[in-house]
């Protein structure tokens, strides 16, 4: 099981409230980019998302999707750093699960030397189909990615096990029930969502992009519509939406983390002493 959970934040960027949700306002909010940390007592430490890193610069077109998503990160907030600063050398991660492959999940993905990555098999098949300005618009930087990203990957092609709530086919990645990958369509070809099992009780729901704010499942806020430009599908993303909103009302001993609520409590999840 668990010995250790943290939530950290490794960049932000900056949207309209009217982009956020319906009926928001035009003023601009900071979301953080979040990624989960969290150590297995036989796995070792794995990582749900890595969020952004200053390596993003680099990438080649980013002028442009830094108009759609003004994004920042300074170089003591990347994963790899902040985990360091507390005692884990990024060597120690060893798994590393990939909500999906936009650049504010991936953005550390390269820090992590021993780790296997797990995404879907439908993120990976759809971010090859992209070339040229549709790579682009899609937010689809595969330099992010290590070199040997391929043979340390495991292409998810499935979703065998049994459920949880309103999610009826899940991932039992280390087969021990501790943790749980789950399909989430709609903002992403096949987005992931993971759900970790304490041995104290709690349940984390690390949600990723099926909403970006805790207030979208709690009031049944759903995206603008302007997100259709960029959302893989607009009314799957809201189907998807729904289930979290069952999950919240029927479930309330699960902590769902959205991937960039402001405001989500960022560091330790007291489970220490229950883990012991």
């Amino acid at each position: 099981m668990f010995t250790q959970a943290l939530t950290l934040a490794a960049g932000s960027c900056r949207h309209a409230e009217r982009v956020v949700w319906s009926g928001g306002r035009l003023r601009p909010i900071t979301m953080p980019s979040l990624f989960g940390a969290l150590k297995h007592q036989s796995e070792g430490w794995v990582l749900f998302d890595t969020g952004h890193a200053p390596r993003f610069a680099a990438c080649a077109g980013n002028w442009l999707y830094r108009l759609v998503a003004p994004y920042r990160v300074a170089h003591h907030e990347g994963a790899a750093a902040q985990l360091a600063a507390r005692g884990v050398r990024p060597e120690e991660v060893r798994h590393v699960v990939l909500s999906h492959l936009h650049p504010d999940h991936i953005g550390g993905a390269r820090d992590f030397p021993n780790a296997t990555y797990h995404l879907s098999n439908d993120a990976w098949r759809a971010a090859g189909l992209l070339r040229g300005w549709r790579k682009l618009f899609a937010a689809w930087f595969p330099a992010l990615l290590p070199d040997d990203f391929l043979s340390r990957a495991n292409l998810i092609r499935g979703l065998p096990d049994q459920g949880f709530g309103p999610f009826r086919q899940t991932a039992d990645l280390f087969g021990d029930g501790s943790l749980k990958l789950v399909g989430l369509p709609g903002h992403a070809a096949g987005q992931l969502g993971m759900m970790v099992n304490l041995i104290d009780s709690q349940r984390l729901f690390y949600a990723a992009d099926a909403c970006w704010i805790s207030d979208s499942f709690k009031s049944s806020l759903p995206p603008s519509r302007l997100t259709r430009l960029i959302v893989h599908d607009y009314a799957e993303s809201l189907r998807t939406l729904d289930k979290l909103t069952q999950l919240w009302r029927h479930h309330p001993d699960v902590r769902i983390i959205p991937a960039h609520c402001p405001q989500a409590q960022l560091g330790e999840i007291a489970i220490a002493s229950a883990c012991a």
